[in-house]
């Protein structure tokens, strides 16, 4: 079928109404044609009000397009969206499963699979979870777990984290990598996923990029939340430091507290900066110093 052109059919079991494969539903009962208006409500699929005789009532949008235009294989029995947009009720973007999720979303949201966690959980591009309906068998019984959306679990400094279960084993997972990791392409292999208007709590897709260690202190949005209006200059995170080795004199140069932490092979980049406040005396065989 050419996507590009526009194609009408009756609506099975509704005579005087026809569906298009671009998601439309006209009526032409008593001679008059016209286009019938949905029913949008956020978070749910479009429908249209149908009626024939005694029957009528709200009808879904996907599942007259998909009835009409989808083939359907395996006694399949649930509507899809490719695109994860459940406003886009295109034939091209519908797909018949036996999986009964329809997942809620805005308009514009879309989901995919949460890496690792294919056909479990679900991650959106407004920063949602979406845990699937499946069934899980312990060794007394099987039960069933009904799709449901995933309430975040908000951590100090304001990241929000998931509970993901698999093999009977619980991970809390940042949602912010969770959605880059699903939406953002990391061709430079960055460890980290930052948040671009500094708001730990924003984890929207436009939100978020890949970048070093360095790119996400620095940033000025963030700099701005932790301390107010600050110079880049004044950030004791981001601001050159360096060490003087208590033995022999010898005096190494970086750019970034960060940066001598990676050097010295550990984890805990404060005590540096305790040397550089005068807290303490020497760390690592080194004095250090800002620049």
């Amino acid at each position: 079928m050419d996507n590009s052109i526009e194609i009408w059919k009756d609506i099975e079991g509704f005579s005087g109404y026809k569906v298009s494969n671009f998601g439309k539903v006209v009526s032409f009962k008593k001679g008059n044609l016209y286009l019938l208006k949905l029913k949008t409500t956020k978070g749910a699929i479009p429908c249209v009000f149908l009626s024939a005789g005694r029957k009528r009532g709200y009808v879904k949008l996907s599942v007259l397009v998909a009835k009409a235009f989808v083939p359907r294989f395996d006694d399949k029995n649930y509507v899809h969206f490719k695109n994860g947009d459940l406003h886009d009720c295109r034939a091209e973007n519908l797909y018949w499963s036996d999986v009964v999720d329809e997942i809620p979303c805005d308009k514009g949201e879309i989901w995919k699979d949460v890496k690792g966690y294919e056909g479990i959980y679900k991650v959106s591009s407004y920063g949602r979870v979406y845990s699937l309906t499946r069934e899980r068998f312990n060794a007394k019984e099987g039960r069933i777990y009904k799709g449901r959306m995933l309430k975040p679990n908000v951590q100090k400094y304001g990241y929000k984290c998931a509970a993901l279960l698999s093999n009977g084993e619980h991970k809390l997972k940042k949602i912010h990598r969770l959605v880059a990791e699903a939406f953002i392409p990391n061709p430079d292999n960055k460890p980290t996923v930052d948040h671009i208007d500094g708001n730990p709590s924003n984890n929207r897709v436009d939100n978020l990029r890949w970048a070093t260690v360095k790119e996400n202190i620095n940033n000025p949005s963030t700099l701005c939340n932790k301390y107010g209006k600050v110079d880049l200059g004044k950030n004791p995170m981001a601001t050159p430091v360096y060490g003087i080795n208590i033995l022999t004199g010898e005096r190494l140069d970086f750019d970034c507290i960060e940066s001598a932490d990676r050097f010295l092979g550990v984890k805990y980049p404060r005590y540096i900066g305790l040397c550089c406040r005068g807290k303490w005396k020497s760390y690592k065989g080194y004095y250090w110093h800002y620049v």
